[in-house]
């Protein structure tokens, strides 16, 4: 651990102490006195030394996608079987398509941080942070500059009335319904790549 928050305080007193004992080095002194204010003023120093802050290490940046990567799909929903399911189906739409899964909005938005994505399939309900939550702060930035426009497509239990509404409210692109169909899940990964190609 750093000693500078230690002796940050002693910061004012040292650099007084050096200003004076630089004044009194200008003035005729015996080598004793010489010497004592000599070993004042590198002490003086040796606490500023040690009472700079340390320089802020700015976070990683998200890793980079090239030009052309084939589309970084996250996954985020916390029930294995759902997981599998959907895997599966982008497996079978994949040609090369890299997916992350997260189990909930928390360790989502910690993705977003460390890497770039295209596209979020986001389960509405999940332990921690449900999908709701997890949307709203994408939208607000905390998964990265890059990130504030993702398309995000909501999975739900159910087609329920207001399911759509409440989604798009929350920040939401669409919304699927489980069980999901291979076709709409095609459609959408088509519109995402359109998308990217301008």
């Amino acid at each position: 651990m750093s000693d500078a928050p230690l002796l940050a305080d002693f910061r004012p007193p040292a650099n007084a102490i050096l200003g004076f004992a630089d004044l009194l080095l200008n003035t005729p002194l015996t080598p004793e006195q010489r010497d004592y204010l000599e070993t004042i003023r590198a002490c003086a120093q040796e606490i500023l030394r040690k009472s700079e802050p340390a320089p802020a290490v700015p976070a990683p940046a998200p890793e980079e996608k090239p030009p052309g990567a084939p589309l970084r799909i996250l996954v985020v929903e916390d029930n294995q079987v759902n997981q599998r399911l959907l895997l599966a189906l982008l497996d079978r739409y994949s040609q090369g398509k890299h997916v992350d899964v997260a189990h909930h909005g928390g360790e989502a938005l910690e993705h977003l941080r460390r890497a770039s994505f295209d596209l979020i399939f986001m389960d509405v309900q999940m332990p921690v942070m449900d999908g709701f939550e997890c949307t709203r702060r994408i939208r607000q930035g905390e998964g990265g500059p890059g990130h504030l426009a993702i398309p995000i497509i909501a999975v739900t239990a159910g087609a329920m009335r207001g399911d759509r509404e409440k989604c798009l409210e929350a920040g939401m692109d669409d919304y699927i319904s489980k069980p999901i169909s291979s076709a709409s899940l095609k459609t959408i990964l088509d519109q995402v790549e359109r998308g990217r190609q301008g």
